[in-house]
């Protein structure tokens, strides 16, 4: 499933849901009233010298927050959340969700993740989020 429509206009994202994960997404919203006023938070959590490592779980909108609907099947809905930090580097998304033995939980693959590998922004300062570069002074 790829879905740009419900996402703001100023921020271009591709999500793509596997069937499990939708599935999982089905299940939280029919059955768990923790979703009722909480978002889907998918965030940047560290970096390593492969990419950068992704995490997603409840929680409240930030005031900067970019909001957009993760997932929506008849009435039933689920929002998500990203910080603009998070959201320049999340553009090509694809969740998953697995199962193990000892754990199970959504996996979120960036699909340009390839882009950000090593001090990628000293080789293209151009992938620096806008907000964090410094001016030049003259």
């Amino acid at each position: 499933m790829t879905d740009t429509s419900s996402t703001p206009q100023h921020l271009d994202i591709s999500l793509e849901i596997s069937p499990e994960a939708q599935l999982q997404l089905e299940l939280m919203a029919r059955h768990d009233p923790a979703l009722t006023n909480a978002y889907m938070r998918m965030h940047i959590s560290g970096k390593g010298c492969e990419g950068f490592k992704y995490s997603m779980g409840l929680a409240q909108k930030h005031p900067d927050d970019l909001e957009f609907t993760l997932w929506q099947k008849d009435e039933l809905k689920i929002r998500a959340c990203m910080d603009p930090f998070s959201a320049n580097y999340l553009r090509q998304i694809k969740i998953d969700y697995y199962q193990a033995y000892d754990e199970e939980g959504f996996t979120i693959t960036n699909c340009d993740e390839n882009q950000f590998q090593g001090k990628f922004w000293l080789k293209d300062q151009s992938k620096i989020p806008h907000h964090l570069k410094k001016e030049s002074k003259k």
